[in-house]
């Protein structure tokens, strides 16, 4: 959907009130078991996300908010399996996957405590994530985290901006 005036700040209440929000579903184990196996996240106490995507042409970004409920929030750095966090892969290009990496305040993915993070990209070097013009931010009121990102769509290299355009697709995975 089509999308104006978003700032990135974690806060919700400049998206569309008709935009679609999409439930997340699938608990695929990719980390390992989890007490959630088999539950059912529109019901569960423990767990309940969902997200929302759009963009905007005229400055060329998508835009993806994610809303996570979740009984405990897990903060920690530099240990993927120790810090609540979301994993957006946004492909492009066929084959040519970008992880962007947004964890709650205080967590990340890496030693350095960079939040947020540039996991993986096609290309070689130093994972910069200001190479991408990415912006990410979060916030936690009680039991509710609210991710939100503005991404270019960066292809095999960060010069390789692959102009937006309507009915576009693209590959796409929220972890």
């Amino acid at each position: 959907m089509p999308v104006t005036g978003i700032h990135v700040d974690g806060r919700l209440d400049d998206w569309p009130e008709d935009i679609f929000v999409y439930p997340i579903r699938n608990i695929t184990g990719a980390y390992g078991e989890t007490d959630l196996q088999g539950a059912d996240l529109d019901t569960s106490a423990d767990l309940g996300p969902t997200f929302r995507v759009g963009y905007n042409l005229e400055e060329q970004r998508i835009y993806v908010a994610i809303e996570v409920r979740d009984d405990r929030t897990h903060i920690g750095i530099g240990d993927y399996k120790g810090t609540d966090a979301i994993e957006l892969y946004l492909a492009v290009r066929p084959g040519h996957l970008v992880n962007y990496v947004l964890c709650p305040p205080g967590g990340s993915y890496r030693e350095d405590g960079e939040n947020p993070s540039l996991e993986a990209a096609p290309w070689s070097g130093t994972l910069d994530i200001r190479q991408t013009g990415a912006r990410g931010a979060v916030t936690k009121e009680g039991n509710l985290t609210v991710y939100e990102w503005a991404l270019s769509p960066i292809g095999v290299s960060p010069e390789d901006v692959v102009p937006l355009r309507s009915r576009q697709t693209f590959g796409f995975d929220l972890v």
